[in-house]
């Protein structure tokens, strides 16, 4: 077995992780986490908005010389991916030939006692990783923000184990944070039962909680669209209960306090479109039930009004609308015919 079959289904641990915290941002529970409870990652005095920036970062460790990846110390905020990075290129071998190889690079750019203590560390990230992925696969699906924590709870309580209290921080602590903020955030913003003030209350003070003065930095870093977007949700329950005049004033505010004025008049002209093609689609769909239902009329009359009707509301679209409807009768008459068997 080489070391790229051993390995990967274990590393399903990275893959989880991202995909479970983007299933929890679209798909998050109704009802908010508990809001108090103690955060998994470290305070924003260890880790900082920098540390996590860094993490994300693409670094090319080919590049670079050994004292720019370990500038002082060999647990630092470049460790965690350049053991990654060994992943990654000493692949489709056993773990033995992985470790050796691994061995041999490190001897290529480091002194023997720096590569002792490196290798010592790299097996315990490997034993980690493995633990890691076991505990997930038993877990099984996360399907709420307080699964999600959990977890993280369970795999920080692991790295505490392997690497020590200090260590781990160094190590997992940029991912952690990079980890539990989204499923926090996320869970203020699509709560149902909050209305919009409230959210913004306790967005400030998570973005306090975990970020410290990096809190105003943090929130301006949303681009834009995500920055609407989010608003939108935040303001939801609030937008769910106003009357449609009220409702197009919050959204054309919200506008104007995140786009620039063009912008702002190209979504007006986008609702305007929106709306008309919408009124387009209604006054057809009134016109023809009452063609359908017309009992004075024969089929083929039907047949021929409903076409003149769809060429003057739809005009040249006429001809895609026809096929849209074709193509949905087609398919409501198989499933009906499969029905029956």
């Amino acid at each position: 077995m080489n070391f790229a079959s051993k390995i990967t289904p274990r590393r399903l641990l990275i893959i989880v992780v991202i995909f479970i915290a983007i299933s929890i941002i679209l798909n998050v529970a109704k009802d908010s986490i508990v809001q108090g409870d103690e955060y998994i990652a470290p305070s924003p005095d260890k880790i900082s908005y920098r540390d996590v920036k860094d993490y994300v970062s693409r670094v090319n460790f080919d590049s670079l010389k050994k004292e720019d990846i370990f500038k002082g110390d060999l647990i630092n905020k470049h460790t965690l991916k350049f053991f990654k990075f060994l992943q990654s290129k000493f692949k489709d071998m056993s773990l033995e030939e992985h470790f050796e190889a691994v061995q041999r690079y490190l001897e290529s750019m480091m002194d023997i006692n720096d590569v002792i203590k490196l290798m010592d560390l790299y097996k315990k990230f490997i034993e980690y990783e493995n633990l890691a992925a076991d505990e997930i696969n038993r877990a099984g699906e996360l399907t709420s923000p307080e699964d999600y924590l959990a977890m993280l709870r369970k795999l920080k309580k692991m790295q505490i184990e392997i690497f020590g209290q200090k260590d781990a921080e160094l190590l997992f602590g940029a991912m952690m944070k990079m980890q539990e903020y989204p499923v926090r955030r996320s869970a203020i913003i699509n709560d149902p039962n909050i209305y919009g003030a409230e959210k913004e209350k306790l967005l400030k003070k998570l973005n306090e909680d975990m970020w410290g003065n990096d809190a105003a930095e943090v929130e301006k870093s949303r681009k834009p669209y995500v920055a609407y977007t989010e608003t939108l949700s935040i303001y939801e329950k609030d937008l769910s209960e106003m009357s449609e005049e009220m409702k197009a004033k919050k959204v054309d505010e919200i506008r104007k306090n995140i786009f620039p004025p063009d912008v702002v008049n190209r979504l007006e002209e986008v609702d305007r479109e929106l709306e008309a093609e919408k009124k387009r689609d209604d006054d057809y769909k009134a016109e023809l039930s009452k063609i359908e239902s017309n009992d004075k009329l024969s089929a083929q009359e039907k047949e021929k009004s409903i076409k003149e009707l769809q060429d003057r509301i739809y005009g040249e679209d006429a001809e895609a609308v026809r096929r849209r409807e074709n193509i949905s009768k087609a398919t409501e008459e198989m499933l009906k015919n499969y029905n029956l068997k």
